[in-house]
């Protein structure tokens, strides 16, 4: 699973105040929950851990959690 922590701004964007973009690889189970709802500010992944600064495009209850058996990315990767 892929998480990304809350990070100094995008110096390309830096308005933003943060930004959870580089989603990294955790060893452990990830809980999937609900979200928070749009505009209640950041962290609104279904993934705990996650967090997603840009709002306005990204994040809610309406959005998409992919998530791939271990045989598959096995699989893939050769």
């Amino acid at each position: 699973m892929n998480v990304g922590a809350l990070r100094s701004p995008n110096p390309a964007k830096p308005a933003t105040g943060g930004t959870g973009i580089d989603k990294l690889p955790v060893g452990h189970a990830v809980r999937v929950q609900v979200p928070r709802p749009k505009n209640s500010g950041p962290g609104q992944s279904g993934l705990v851990g996650d967090v997603i600064c840009d709002i306005k495009h990204h994040g809610g209850p309406n959005q998409a959690v992919y998530a791939y058996a271990r045989e598959d990315l096995d699989r893939w990767g050769r």
